[in-house]
């Protein structure tokens, strides 16, 4: 991953700010947008898709015919 970026910074109100990212974005091609949407993903997510994945079930009987459970 050698990946060069170049730093761009600009002075905007919040509603420039969001008119310049749905410019960025629309100009986006589709693998660029995938891949933007999967790193984002993983930011957002990625301790939980480090958890293991436990289910538990368990069965019981009633004793005799009372209402304990074995």
């Amino acid at each position: 991953m050698n990946e060069k970026f170049e730093i761009v910074s600009t002075i905007a109100t919040l509603e420039e700010a969001e008119e310049l990212d749905i410019e960025y974005y629309a100009k986006l091609n589709w693998k660029e947008s995938v891949k933007n949407a999967e790193l984002l993903r993983k930011m957002v997510w990625s301790k939980e898709y480090l958890l293991p994945i436990e289910r538990t079930i368990r069965v019981g009987k009633l004793k005799d015919e009372r209402n304990e459970f074995k």
